[in-house]
């Protein structure tokens, strides 16, 4: 965590409030994992879901979805972490004045939802969640240069000085 900086792994954000609510949960950040946007539910508790006093927190990174429930007036809190890798789908129902985001885990005791999200930013989070979860299944295709590198290595088609010095250029 004492790697954790603002300029690094948040930066954009500028908001004092989320720069708040990710310093809660930075123990959770790898040194290499940036936060790409923090979601508020709302507080108004005419919305459905609302939360006056303890409102949930959605973070997504370039690794994760973060979800912090707090409790007790804040004085503790729930933290659900959801890697992407283990992500096979989000989805975002939308209702009058705002709208509710499921992210489905298998294995996972409980999905991650939210309720109570401003509209732009609940589409903003399942743009960020489907890209990162397309982004993770691309980079294992059949169109991986790296993969298709390993391939013809293990082949033969290739010597261990050609297959180190064309690695090296795709690295």
């Amino acid at each position: 965590m004492s790697d954790i900086t603002p300029e690094k792994n948040f930066p954009g954000i500028t908001d004092e409030k989320k720069i708040g609510e990710i310093m809660q949960i930075a123990e959770r950040l790898d040194e290499d994992e940036k936060v790409l946007t923090v979601i508020r539910q709302t507080k108004n508790p005419l919305k459905p879901g609302g939360s006056l006093i303890t409102p949930d927190t959605i973070f997504a990174t370039t690794k994760k979805i973060i979800i912090r429930n707090p409790s007790a007036l804040g004085l503790r809190h729930n933290i659900e972490s959801y890697p992407y890798e283990k992500i096979v789908d989000a989805k975002i129902e939308k209702g009058m004045f705002s709208s509710a985001i499921a992210i489905n885990v298998p294995g996972s005791l409980f999905d991650g939802w939210i309720e109570a999200i401003p509209k732009n930013d609940a589409e903003e989070l399942l743009k960020i969640i489907y890209e990162r979860i397309n982004g993770k299944k691309n980079s294992t295709s059949d169109d991986d240069p790296l993969l298709i590198l390993k391939k013809r290595f293990a082949k033969g088609e290739i010597t261990k000085e050609e297959y180190e010095e064309m690695k090296s250029v795709l690295e």
